[in-house]
């Protein structure tokens, strides 16, 4: 069985990913705050408009996660990259 992955040996790109999901969804009333919108009108947008103020907030707060938010925000909007 391999070891775990840790902070010392995860590479650069898991441990951006790690760090703003966990501020997207640990510091946040993210998740709570789309399941209020549930059966709302306009939830997508209402959805779309707080995943890129939330996005943007991480980014301005921790400037060395900005392209990270940018790749999560425009995968959740086109899709993952083809390869």
């Amino acid at each position: 069985m391999p070891d775990p992955v840790t902070v010392e040996t995860a590479e650069p790109g898991a441990l951006a990913r790690w760090k703003v999901n966990y501020l997207r969804h640990g510091l946040t009333r993210y998740d709570e705050l789309l399941d209020g919108l549930y059966g709302s009108t306009g939830r997508a947008a209402a959805e779309e408009l707080l995943r890129r103020k939330v996005y943007a907030a991480i980014a301005e707060a921790y400037p060395d996660l900005a392209r990270e938010c940018e790749r999560q925000l425009r995968e959740r909007e086109c899709g993952p990259p083809r390869t």
